[in-house]
């Protein structure tokens, strides 16, 4: 069972928006099927902490002030768990399907974090073209494997992309 006193200090402050997520994947994620109904049990273990585990500031992968884009956001695994954990980054949730957008964004609101996560409808390769208003991400997520991803085994031609973490 996880509990406030059994987490790490620094994910301590996050442990009410931890909780509020789960239920809201346990409820709504199922229903919408965006998570598995055998995986309400290990929600915490398998999803939530795995997840939070990366975003440490004490590893350095994420620097403040970090600007995250969860591409392939899904069920908002590991972004909006990053948002929750991380106070000091801004997250862009990035999902091409309708049903999860529209899940990605009532989350957001419900879990108050408006002013720091933005959900965008979109496919990762569209926003990976170089041009005028290319955003300059700090940290790109996919959590496919990097033969699966949108741009297959070629290098993104995209000069802004400083680091691309594929997550399994």
């Amino acid at each position: 069972m996880v509990s406030r006193e059994t987490l790490p200090a620094w994910l301590q402050p996050a442990f009410a928006g931890l909780t509020q997520f789960e239920q809201i994947l346990a409820s709504d994620g199922v229903t919408r099927g965006l998570i598995g109904p055998r995986e309400v049990d290990r929600l915490w273990e398998r999803h939530l902490l795995n997840c939070a585990v990366v975003a440490d500031p004490e590893l350095g992968l994420v620097s403040p002030e970090s600007l995250v884009a969860d591409v392939g956001s899904g069920a908002g695994l590991p972004g909006l768990v990053w948002a929750l954990v991380r106070p000091d980054i801004h997250v862009v949730l990035v999902e091409p399907l309708l049903r999860r957008a529209t899940f990605l964004t009532e989350a957001v609101h419900g879990l108050g974090l408006t002013d720091r996560v933005d959900v965008t409808r979109a496919r990762g390769e569209d926003l990976a073209r170089p041009g005028p208003g290319c955003p300059c991400w700090s940290v790109t997520l996919d959590l496919g494997h990097p033969e699966q991803a949108p741009w297959g085994r070629r290098r993104p031609r995209v000069q802004c992309l400083c680091c691309l973490l594929f997550l399994r």
